[in-house]
């Protein structure tokens, strides 16, 4: 050991990492022999496999690995001393001073080493106050967290059995939230299939409010003799209303003539015709008011439509289906004046001047004439 080794303000600790390829490692501080210096690879420590330089220099020295420490290994190097006096002074005896620099190099080398385990421990901030930061007892602490209470003291805190209960607790209310995260998915699922119901049902009452406009209603009277007007319920307890000028009455089978044999002007009652006898039956049919225009382009709609499957479905030929516009065109544009319409064998409208039938019928949104 040099007697002029000086003792440093330099931490007695130093770590690098290991490239696979550097096998010395320098430390910056003194130490009194090699057996003063740890060596670390990672955490575990070496008791052999290299050599250490330096021992007793001021400026420190070196450790060199017989291999390579592999990459990414971390070095570490410390210096550690055992706390303890092995000199001691005679009395009266010869005073050396290489004897008391050495002592006192040691003590120093003592004090940096305690500073260095004090900065890698659990310290209080300067600014801190004070408070007992003394560990509960091993039967307390023991699989235990520790924790601190409100004025800041270490106490036990829950054991390794309550927290593996939290956890377990911790993950079924996972598995809720994720339940309860579905069952919301769900109900918006359900939700927006709700509002699709209802805009749907919206609108088929909108196309029904729309198809009731395209209809004629049939009101049947059987007279019990003497009437010479007809009004509220039917025999079928239908309330008579119709629209002036698009209705078409008969007795027995056989027309009236609006102005001639009856009139029809408050739209809730048919007048002015002769006493009815017992028996007579009163057919009125009460066509719904409805625009010419949007008829005729549903109409035509249809037409185009039904042109365009023609070869598909090789069953409408398009001159059938001209013929069925002009057909339409003719009973909207009331061509067939005074007449009423029945359905024949092939499922077509035909005019009638002698009706028999008694159903109601309607123009679907299609433009189509569907019984009710």
């Amino acid at each position: 050991m040099s007697e002029n080794i000086v003792i440093g303000d330099v931490r007695p600790r130093i770590q690098a990492v290991g490239d696979g390829i550097l096998s010395t490692f320098v430390f910056p501080f003194a130490i009194f022999k090699e057996t003063d210096l740890e060596v670390y690879l990672d955490d575990a420590r070496q008791l052999s496999g290299y050599s250490v330089i330096g021992a007793g220099q001021s400026e420190g020295g070196s450790v060199i690995f017989n291999v390579p420490p592999p990459a990414n290994t971390v070095v570490t190097l410390r210096r550690y001393l055992p706390i303890e006096r092995m000199s001691d002074f005679a009395e009266g005896g010869a005073f050396h001073a290489a004897v008391i620099n050495q002592e006192l190099d040691y003590l120093v080398a003592l004090s940096q080493q305690n500073a260095d385990e004090i900065v890698r421990s659990v310290t209080l901030d300067p600014t801190d106050g004070d408070v007992g930061l003394v560990l509960p007892l091993k039967e307390q602490r023991a699989n235990a967290c520790l924790i601190f209470d409100n004025e800041g003291v270490p106490v036990a805190g829950p054991n390794v059995d309550e927290i593996a209960h939290a956890q377990a607790n911790a993950g079924i209310a996972t598995q809720a939230a994720a339940a309860a995260q579905v069952s919301a998915s769900s109900a918006a699922v359900e939700r927006a299939s709700t509002e699709t119901a209802r805009d749907l049902t919206l609108s088929a009452r909108d196309q029904a409010v729309a198809a009731a406009q395209h209809t004629f209603s049939v009101f049947k009277y059987t007279a019990i003799g003497g009437e010479t007007a007809l009004s509220g319920p039917d025999d079928y307890a239908k309330t008579l209303i119709y629209t002036p000028g698009v209705v078409i009455v008969d007795m027995n089978g056989a027309l009236w003539e609006e102005g001639t044999d009856y009139l029809a002007s408050d739209g809730a009652s048919i007048t002015g015709f002769s006493p009815l006898y017992a028996g007579d039956v009163v057919t009125i049919r009460a066509f719904g008011s409805f625009s010419v225009t949007a008829e005729m382009d549903a109409i035509v709609a249809e037409g185009v439509n039904q042109v365009a499957n023609v070869q598909a479905e090789g069953s409408i030929q398009t001159a059938n289906m001209q013929t069925y516009a002009q057909q339409m065109a003719d009973i909207v544009n009331n061509i067939y004046d005074g007449a009423f319409f029945e359905m024949d064998d092939n499922g077509d409208f035909m005019p009638t001047l002698s009706p028999v039938y008694s159903e109601t019928y309607e123009l679907d949104i299609n433009g189509d004439i569907q019984p009710l």
